[in-house]
């Protein structure tokens, strides 16, 4: 009964929490370009330090700078087309952490 009532409290108030994603300033969008992820993408994080954009999409794992969305790197190592991934950046930005939920 706790754990119900504290999950439905989180879910009233999750919606006013402000959220930003750099974690300072003021929170812009920008289109992606034309060349850059093939497809659709699945899941976005940007490194502690700011200067990398991982963004993991149906045909591989991206790496982008950005402030240019230059691409610095690609991994097209996935053997099929995986869905339900998400990333997340160690603090030191050495090492990216990836979760996937394969659907069968």
């Amino acid at each position: 009964m706790r754990n119900t009532l504290l999950a439905f409290i989180l879910v009233l108030l999750l919606p006013h929490v402000p959220f930003n994603v750099y974690g300072q300033g003021e929170m812009s969008t920008c289109p992606l370009p034309n060349d850059t992820v093939e497809d659709r993408f699945f899941s976005m994080a940007l490194s502690p330090d700011g200067l990398t954009l991982a963004v993991m999409a149906r045909s591989g794992l991206y790496f982008y700078e950005p402030d240019t969305l230059a691409r610095l790197d690609i991994l097209t190592c996935f053997e099929e087309a995986l869905e339900g991934f998400a990333l997340s950046w160690s603090a030191d930005n050495r090492l990216l952490a990836l979760y996937h939920s394969h659907r069968s």
